[in-house]
């Protein structure tokens, strides 16, 4: 059973509901009480004067004052029935109302057991007892209504309960399932990017490639004649061996492929210059200047193809912002146990509409061919896994971007 956003305010409207007329009723119960011993106490100072019933030493009694009293009792909320006893001088209770009562029975107290039994005191001196027959039909009507309403309140709790508990059950899932939409959307983009290196990766390749196709008609003359030609073989060998030397760099193959997700130490500057080599067919004429914090290892805690897929990410979109020529700095420091990496270029600068959601997904300044605008989006998400940062820095030229991650502990 699914609940709606509804249905928990129904509850706990409900609850709420239940809650303040259960305490109305249980003020109301107490409220009875307290009138019921009030009114206790008002029957016995009104049976206890000396008129009613008076000293035990005199027999008499007003009988006429009695039964008006008796009325008057009776016609309350409170009583339903009362009797009326008088202490005689020998210490024996002698019924005087109701006048018909034949109190000579030995057990005529037992009948009148589950009565309310007050003793009538005047002045130390013990006159008689009133015994009253109460009226608890509004008292057990409250008590009643108590009952139910506290089981219903209970049950609108329990099911507001197990709702809340079904819910988180389904948000757990929710997140679950969330967390691999990550996972998954952070490979999307790792593709994406890969998209991009291999679509320039002849750039990088182009010329040695075109060496060794220089080199083979040569060889192909040579054989003619049977001889061999250890120069273009050579050539040939070191510009192959060149070739597997750039796709190792490049680590291309490893960055696609790779679904590291356990954490490692790495070396922030040796990750820095990694993310620099694997975007090199976009730099052009674009001259970098390194600003690295060497004087020792600046180690952290992550996977490392995701923090080489951030910062290439970075390098990669300062060196098409600044189309071909100008200057990027890489910075890397350490600020107690935060450690920093800048990546600023002195490019045209970002819109001032779009620094408010830079890293909302799918926000770019390129057209949708050039890229998924969710570069800096899912940058930013891997940092904050990791406990660090990706923020836009203020600056009057170009952009300027700053990566920061916790130092890894012992450091």
């Amino acid at each position: 059973m699914k609940h709606s956003k509804g249905h928990y305010i129904l509850y706990a409207l409900t609850a709420i509901t239940l809650t303040v007329s259960l305490a109305m009723l249980v003020w109301l119960h107490q409220l009875y009480a307290h009138n019921r011993i009030a009114w206790l106490g008002d029957m016995r100072a009104l049976f206890t004067r000396d008129e009613a019933l008076r000293p035990p030493h005199d027999l008499g009694f007003k009988f006429r004052y009695i039964e008006q009293l008796a009325k008057i009792v009776t016609s309350g909320p409170f009583a339903q029935d009362i009797y009326v006893s008088k202490v005689l001088a020998d210490g024996r209770e002698h019924v005087v109302h109701p006048f018909y009562f034949d109190s000579s029975p030995p057990n005529w107290r037992e009948s009148l057991a589950s009565w309310t039994r007050l003793t009538l005191r005047h002045n130390d001196n013990v006159y008689g007892y009133l015994y009253i027959k109460e009226d608890l039909t509004a008292q057990r009507s409250v008590q009643a209504a108590i009952g139910v309403l506290g089981g219903l309140l209970l049950l609108t709790l329990g099911m507001l309960t197990w709702g809340l508990v079904s819910k988180q059950s389904e948000l757990k899932g929710a997140y679950v399932a969330l967390a691999e939409k990550d996972r998954q959307m952070i490979r999307l983009e790792r593709l994406s990017l890969a998209g991009q290196l291999s679509a320039n990766i002849f750039h990088d390749i182009k010329k040695p490639m075109a060496n060794i196709k220089h080199t083979l008609p040569e060889l192909i003359e040579f054989f003619k004649d049977q001889s061999i030609a250890p120069e273009g073989l050579e050539n040939i060998r070191t510009q192959t061996d060149l070739f597997f030397s750039i796709l190792k760099d490049l680590g291309l193959e490893r960055f696609v492929r790779t679904q590291d997700t356990q954490n490692v130490f790495v070396d922030l500057n040796s990750i820095l210059r990694q993310s620099w080599a694997l975007v090199q067919y976009e730099r052009k004429t674009i001259e970098t200047i390194w600003r690295l914090d060497e004087s020792d290892s600046i180690l952290v805690l992550a996977p490392p193809y995701r923090l080489i897929q951030v910062l290439s990410n970075l390098i990669l979109n300062a060196y098409q912002a600044m189309d071909g020529k100008g200057i990027m700095v890489l910075t890397s420091a350490r600020q107690g146990d935060r450690a920093m990496i800048e990546v600023i270029d002195d490019g045209p600068g970002l819109p001032e509409g779009m620094k408010e959601r830079l890293f909302e997904p799918f926000a770019s300044t390129k057209g949708e061919e050039e890229g998924s605008g969710l570069g800096l989006y899912i940058s930013r998400s891997i940092l904050e896994g990791l406990g660090g940062s990706l923020e836009l820095v203020p600056s009057q030229i170009g952009a300027h971007f700053r990566v920061t991650l916790p130092v890894a502990p012992g450091e």
